[in-house]
């Protein structure tokens, strides 16, 4: 089984950059791109009204970067991308920030887990545009 690019998108209306991030590394290495949306059983998706259009939302950016779209639900969420990540045979997961409520980032709990998994975390876009990458190799 090819490896793939694992790229996570919990809540977050603008993944689109994370994505991208996850299709770059995947061509760069011969790799699949599956973009996984994890969210509590109780959540919307993307925390919107109106989950049809948000999944569409994220189906097509998945597909327009070769990728597929797979929705995970789980009040373990950590738990359940961790056996998503083997099921799928990942070889590098890419997340984004945690928001500060949480008392421990879920890139935290995944390296506690998986600890030689490598695990690329995203901080938001600043006013430059640009980005900030947190690795674990």
């Amino acid at each position: 089984m090819k490896s793939v690019v694992m790229v996570c998108v919990t809540r977050q209306k603008n993944c689109a950059r994370l994505i991208e991030l996850g299709a770059r590394l995947a061509k760069k290495n011969d790799k699949e791109l599956l973009v996984v949306h994890a969210l509590r059983k109780s959540d919307k998706v993307l925390g919107v009204g109106n989950e049809a259009e948000a999944l569409e939302r994220l189906f097509v950016q998945a597909t327009d970067n070769g990728g597929s779209l797979m929705v995970v639900r789980s009040d373990d969420i950590a738990s359940v991308l961790v056996s998503t990540a083997q099921k799928y045979n990942a070889s590098v997961i890419i997340l984004g920030t945690t928001p500060a409520s949480e008392p421990v980032s879920l890139a935290t709990r995944l390296r506690a887990m998986m600890p030689d998994m490598e695990i690329i975390s995203v901080d938001g876009e600043s006013s430059t545009g640009a980005f900030r990458i947190s690795m674990n190799v």
